[in-house]
C-alpha cells in the first residue's frame, strides 16, 4: 500500500508513454509501466534512471497478461487511481477513479467531415476508425459513471515526434510533428488535477476537440 497516486500508463516503454511516466513520477505519483515486452519495459526503466517505477508485463490484446497485471497491482498496491490507455487498453471492473484515453482528432467525425480541418484529407481507415471507437467508449463509460467520483476523458495528443507509425522522430518533426512535451501536456494536466471533476470530455492542449 501506498499514500501515493498510484498511475498506470499502458505502452509505457517508448515514446509518450515513457514521457509521461518521467513527468508524472516527478509530480510525485507512484508509476506502474505497462510493456508488452516486459525485458524492454524494464530496460527503459533503467535507462530513465527510474528504479521505483514497477514494470508489468502487458498487452492489451490479451486477456491473460491484462488478468496477470491486475493481479500484480492488487497485490503490490491494492489500488490503482489512475488508468492511462497510451496503448488503447480497455479495462473492466470500473473501479478506478480517474481514466485517461489517448485518443486522436483523427477519430473525430467532425473534423474527418471539415475541409478547413487539419486531418481532412487523412487515410488511415483502422487507426481512425479504432479512435472513433474509443472516443464512444469515453463517452458511454463517462455517461454509466457519473454518478461516481470516476473521470473519463479522451485526450488528442497531436501529431507528435514519435517512433510512432514506423517513422523517426526526426521525420516527424519534419513533417510538422510537435514534442513529446507538448502532445502529453494535456494528459498531464488531467492526471494532476486534484479537483478530478471534468470528466466526458475530448481535448487537446488547444480545448476542446469536436467529437
Amino acid at each position: 500500500m501506498t499514500n501515493k497516486i498510484v498511475t498506470l500508463v499502458t505502452g509505457g516503454n517508448r515514446g509518450m508513454g515513457l514521457a509521461l511516466i518521467k513527468a508524472l513520477h516527478a509530480q510525485g505519483q507512484q508509476l506502474i509501466m505497462g510493456s508488452r515486452d516486459l525485458a524492454k519495459g524494464r530496460a527503459a526503466v533503467e535507462v530513465a534512471h527510474l528504479s521505483d517505477v514497477t514494470v508489468v508485463q502487458l498487452d492489451v490484446t490479451d486477456s491473460q497478461s491484462i488478468q496477470a497485471a491486475v493481479n500484480t497491482i492488487q497485490n503490490q498496491y491494492g489500488q490503482l487511481d489512475i488508468l492511462i490507455n497510451n496503448a488503447g487498453a480497455a479495462f473492466d471492473h470500473h473501479q478506478r477513479p480517474s481514466l485517461i484515453n489517448i485518443s486522436s482528432m483523427m477519430g473525430s467525425l467532425t473534423n474527418a467531415l471539415d475541409p478547413q480541418s487539419s486531418v481532412y484529407h487523412a487515410s488511415a481507415i483502422g487507426y481512425q476508425a479504432s479512435k472513433a471507437a474509443l472516443n464512444m467508449f469515453t463517452i458511454q463509460l463517462a455517461k454509466e459513471l457519473q454518478t461516481t467520483n470516476i473521470t473519463v476523458n479522451a485526450v488528442d495528443p497531436g501529431m507528435v515526434a514519435t517512433e510512432f507509425g514506423g517513422i523517426t522522430p526526426e521525420l516527424a518533426s519534419q513533417h510538422g510533428a510537435k514534442s513529446i512535451a507538448h502532445g502529453i501536456q494535456r494528459t498531464i494536466d488531467l492526471a494532476t488535477d486534484t479537483d478530478n471533476t471534468t470528466t466526458g470530455t475530448f481535448s487537446n492542449t488547444d480545448g476542446p476537440v469536436a467529437w
